[in-house]
């Protein structure tokens, strides 16, 4: 995390590889310990989460005035991992074509 100009600039890992996130101070950015760690779902889980019913609440009702984004993106980077996936995508349906490059 970077803090200037009264500004909060946090790096988040995503998909396609970081993605930078700014926010106005004061704010609070969190992180979980178990950051990277997979979470693995139960079959029961699964089943009391399909037969939950899901409550949709209008921003008015709680008396929300402005809704609209207060982050904005400053810079996405891509890993390489969309190549990656695609080579490996052309090596399972035409291995004989598995030495082409890819253009993206």
């Amino acid at each position: 995390m970077r803090i200037a100009n009264g500004k909060a600039a946090v790096v988040r890992e995503v998909d396609g590889g970081a993605k930078t996130l700014s926010q106005k101070l004061p704010a609070v950015v969190t992180a979980d310990l178990r950051l990277n760690e997979p979470r693995y779902v139960t079959l029961p889980t699964i089943t009391k989460a399909k037969k939950k019913l899901l409550e949709t609440i209008n921003p008015d009702d709680l008396r929300v005035a402005d809704v609209s984004p207060r982050l904005k993106t400053e810079s996405a980077a891509d890993s390489g991992l969309s190549q990656f996936v695609s080579r490996q995508v052309m090596k399972l349906a035409c291995p004989a074509l598995a030495s082409a490059a890819i253009i993206v």
